[in-house]
């Protein structure tokens, strides 16, 4: 009787006929951690190797062959289990048998003679019940401190939690959906405090691979909230102008904007952080992971405007009606050659 999970488990049948083909006939030829590490990736398997709930949800059997001498390849040979779906890999270097095992010699030598002399398993399959585990386990351990290998299985993403985490995104939902290797790579900015300009300015050029330049101190009006203004017969205490009460609903500011430039830009790139309109193409998806990246990074007490660059090369002036819209990619009055296009500034917050 085949169990469901077992049927899964032709779960091998993603290993081609081929491919065991190979190893049985020269199985010492090939590394034991490297095969159990392209099983474990392309076995389809529903658990990864050495987390099975049940010895029968996994793509292959371990054991280790009764031997007394000492091990001349990891891997001794490669043969058909008898359920007949799976392949029983049997080991030297790593067991309860042989001269390296933790047994007394006697009962390596007790099982190697019933197995030649008497064709009697019983023995061996009866260790190989655990030694199958142990070797599984084995295997696991090595793999969960590997980086590499959380690439191999959608379902075993140990290092995107770890990376996440480093930079506390570990608790954000849909993090591991999402799955930016950017974040990864830059760990270290994204985990470096205070925030600088360079580590902004490295973020944003290895995510969308554009020319970005970054100017500090912009001036700005930082607005005063309206019960925060001065008014005649209000409040308590003295006011003085110049000190603790200023003229106006706004106050000028340069510590907290800044500026980031992109360019120079081709046409198809500059299009690609165009506000939305009518006459635009754009779905503003990079304008708005331009806008996440920044508000990530340096958070919201800082104000800050985007300025896009036009190559000269690729500015395809006015012409009546064309579908460029004015001020974004065309502009009125006199086009000096040669010269880049830095006329669109605009505050992405309001346009993503």
């Amino acid at each position: 009787m085949v169990h469901a999970g077992e049927k899964a488990h032709t779960a091998s049948s993603a290993l081609d006929d081929h491919f065991w083909t190979a190893r049985e006939k020269t199985p010492w030829d090939f590394d034991l951690f490297q095969l159990l590490r392209r099983i474990d990736a392309q076995s389809g398997a529903p658990y990864p190797l050495g987390r099975s709930p049940l010895p029968r949800y996994e793509p292959l059997r371990l054991g280790q062959l009764p031997a007394l001498c000492f091990a001349p390849a990891e891997i001794a040979a490669i043969v058909p289990y008898p359920d007949g779906i799976r392949y029983q890999i049997n080991i030297n270097n790593f067991g309860l048998f042989g001269p390296n095992g933790p047994l007394p010699l006697h009962v390596t030598e007790f099982a190697w003679q019933r197995q030649k002399q008497h064709k009697d398993y019983a023995l061996s399959a009866f260790f190989n019940l655990f030694q199958h585990r142990l070797i599984t386990l084995f295997w696991r351990a090595w793999a969960d401190a590997q980086p590499c290998l959380s690439f191999d299985r959608s379902d075993n993403r140990r290092f995107d939690h770890f990376f996440a985490s480093l930079i506390g995104m570990g608790h954000v939902p849909g993090y591991r959906l999402r799955q930016e290797r950017t974040h990864h790579y830059m760990a270290g900015h994204l985990s470096r405090y205070p925030r600088n300009k360079d580590g902004l300015l490295c973020l944003l050029r290895y995510h969308f691979d554009l020319p970005v330049t970054l100017h500090e101190n912009q001036f700005h009006w930082l607005a005063i909230d309206r019960d925060e203004q001065l008014r005649l017969h209000y409040g308590h205490g003295g006011a003085r102008l110049g000190n603790t009460a200023r003229l106006g609903i706004a106050v000028a500011d340069v510590q907290y904007a800044f500026c980031l430039e992109l360019g120079p830009l081709s046409w198809s790139a500059y299009q690609r952080f165009l506000p939305a309109s009518r006459f635009t193409t754009s779905n503003c998806d990079d304008l708005r992971q331009l806008c996440d990246w920044v508000r990530g990074y340096v958070g919201l007490e800082y104000t800050w405007k985007l300025r896009i660059t036009l190559d000269h090369q690729h500015y395809q002036g006015c012409s009546l009606g064309g579908h460029q819209p004015l001020g974004q990619s065309c502009w009125l009055g006199l086009n000096i050659p040669y010269h880049d296009r830095r006329d669109l500034c605009f505050r992405p917050d309001n346009a993503a």
